[in-house]
């Protein structure tokens, strides 16, 4: 059964890298560690459809990341945080989140089979909560 979120998909990074700063390059662009997500995403297809165009990128560490996550807007989204630091970060503010390894982590996670393994998971995750959320507002809503 194909599986549709009712939200889009905010990814929370950290701050952008010296190379993508020098280049002009957003996560929007697939570069860098976006190409290592962007893979993983693909290679979860079949959990979620996810299109990286019609998810939102911020980084927490920078000013848009900062005004977003201070708003009271993150209840439209599903929160993904990049890495141990960002996880953290929201754990400190009590935002909900699924926590990713960050796209440019070392170590075995790099290996991309690994890292799309690890998207897999995430998104199961995703999936299985939302799947709940959905079927109960169903409920509510018929009822």
């Amino acid at each position: 059964m194909k599986f549709k979120l009712d939200k889009q998909i905010l990814f929370i990074g950290e701050e952008k890298s010296p190379t993508a700063i020098r280049k002009g390059w957003r996560w929007e662009d697939g570069r860098l560690a976006a190409k290592q997500l962007f893979d993983g995403l693909k290679g979860a297809e079949d959990i979620i459809k996810v299109n990286p165009k019609e998810c939102k990128f911020v980084n927490l560490f920078e000013d848009e990341g900062k005004r977003l996550v201070k708003s009271k807007n993150l209840y439209k989204y599903v929160v993904i945080a990049l890495g141990d630091k960002v996880s953290k970060g929201l754990d400190n503010r009590a935002i909900k989140h699924y926590r990713m390894v960050h796209p440019a982590a070392r170590g075995k996670i790099r290996k991309k089979e690994n890292y799309i393994n690890h998207t897999r998971e995430v998104l199961k995750e995703i999936r299985k909560d939302e799947g709940n959320a959905q079927e109960f507002w169903a409920k509510v809503i018929a009822s």
